[in-house]
């Protein structure tokens, strides 16, 4: 399991990715939110905010970031509410 510090830099290496692929944010809780494209999250040391693919905002303290995966989600996976 990744420290808080190592999770971030592994999240900002998949955004500066070329060419980008797609990943996700897994939560503490088990919640999954989608990263589809570069542009579409914000990462400080303390907040990540995505723009899902619907185009709704998440904002998550970095401290409940569990993971991060390039697996495309499971049909009925939780997704982050």
């Amino acid at each position: 399991m990744l420290g808080n510090m190592e999770l971030l830099a592994a999240i900002k290496r998949a955004l500066k990715e070329t060419p980008f692929k797609p990943f996700n944010i897994v939560l503490d809780n088990g919640s999954v939110i989608q990263v589809k494209h570069p542009d579409c999250m914000i990462l400080s040391p303390d907040v990540c905010m995505v723009l899902d693919g619907q185009g709704t905002p998440w904002t998550v303290d970095t401290w409940h970031v569990s993971g991060i995966n390039f697996e495309r989600p499971r049909p009925g996976a939780r997704k982050a509410k």
